[in-house]
């Protein structure tokens, strides 16, 4: 995979190139990147100390972080996931990450846990 040119391309198309390039790993590659970020994350400088974490669910061949939810929240962490509520100016929350709770997908077609 070659470098993209920034001063020619705009946001846009590079969003584009890399959502072309994600969607072409194999299932084997996405996994093997889940779990190499795993094991980045947790060699972190300073990440022990942290008690709770943002991520998200992926979609679109975006790199997994569950096995990180998952290790995190087997640690006795806290993991939480954003949340999109409606309104002239959407809002941003944040919910408790649990395998029990309920998602869907929101206005922009991203995975979220559903507002209760």
């Amino acid at each position: 995979m070659g470098g993209v040119d920034l001063s020619v391309t705009s946001k846009k198309q590079i969003r584009n190139e890399m959502r072309q390039r994600r969607r072409r790993l194999t299932a084997q590659e996405q996994d093997a990147a889940a779990i190499a970020l795993t094991k980045n994350i947790f060699e972190l400088r300073g990440f022990a100390g942290t008690r709770r974490i943002g991520a998200y669910l992926a979609s679109d061949g975006e790199i997994d972080p569950l096995p990180a939810m998952l290790e995190w929240r087997r640690r006795g962490q806290k993991c939480f996931l954003p949340i999109l509520f409606p309104g002239q100016k959407p809002r941003l929350r944040f919910a408790n990450f649990s395998m029990k709770l309920p998602i869907h997908l929101n206005r922009f077609g991203i995975l979220e846990p559903c507002a209760g």
